[in-house]
């Protein structure tokens, strides 16, 4: 991909003030659809300017990024670091290569293999609960794939507990994208900085019981999970890394 002077770059401005913003959160793909008629490399106007890559070509060379052109810490700690500090999505190398080493000891076969076979049973649960008429499919959905991770990733059973953790995690989500991006009652990012407080209580609360003896669930997996040369998380990691691992197996879905 050539280079080309920045300010060449077609600028698609929007409303004033706002830019774009109205029309990327309501509907991004529509969005990112409009921009693609102005080529493949497009500046736009939210409340401040972006840069947007479109089409195979690009997203090979910001995803491959062999030349280390870009940052995954660079564009990604405005959004998720006051919700989601130590996100491994976030990190750099030698950072990001270094704890996914660690992390690495996690996901052997042999532990993908135990969460898969605890995954079953969590369905069963949930789904049976369904009511036989009609319903939104999608809070259903999302409160499934986080009932899942409570029990395959903590080893928590369903209840009053993982219904709490549950609620926290989407109001960490929602926090990411807050407008507001400053804690002050009662929007977003207050509610989200809350719910991180609350989730990494949680998860300390835990991290004994998970140092002591090594289970089958991603938590304690990651308290024992070790380096190529020995190295391990420390406290601070593991509730990090869980907290945004949690995040990741229901937003993604």
């Amino acid at each position: 991909m050539s280079a080309i002077p920045y300010n060449s770059i077609p600028l698609v401005k929007g409303l004033p003030l706002v830019g774009n913003l109205p029309k990327f959160l309501r509907d991004p793909l529509a969005n990112a659809q409009s921009l693609e008629v102005h080529g493949n490399v497009v500046r736009s106007r939210t409340f401040f300017e972006t840069l947007t890559l479109l089409g195979p070509e690009a997203n090979q060379f910001v995803l491959h990024d062999r030349e280390g052109n870009f940052s995954s810490r660079g564009g990604w700690y405005y959004w998720i670091d006051a919700v989601f500090p130590g996100a491994i999505m976030a990190m750099d190398d030698p950072a990001h290569k270094h704890h996914r080493r660690i992390m690495q000891g996690a996901f052997k076969r042999s532990a993908m293999e135990r969460y898969v076979a605890d995954m079953g049973p969590v369905i069963e649960r949930v789904v049976a609960g369904w009511p036989s008429g009609g319903m939104k499919v999608f809070p259903q959905i999302k409160a499934l794939t986080l009932n899942i991770a409570a029990r395959v990733f903590m080893g928590m059973a369903l209840g009053r507990e993982a219904d709490r953790m549950n609620q926290a995690f989407i109001d960490t989500v929602e926090a990411s994208l807050a407008l507001i991006r400053k804690p002050v009652p009662p929007f977003g990012m207050w509610r989200g900085v809350r719910a991180r407080h609350f989730l990494a209580a949680l998860m300390r609360s835990k991290l004994a019981e998970k140092r002591a003896t090594e289970g089958p669930d991603l938590f304690s997996q990651l308290c024992h999970a070790r380096g190529e040369d020995g190295e391990r998380f420390s406290d601070d990691e593991v509730v990090n890394h869980m907290i945004f691992l949690m995040m990741a197996a229901h937003d993604t879905i």
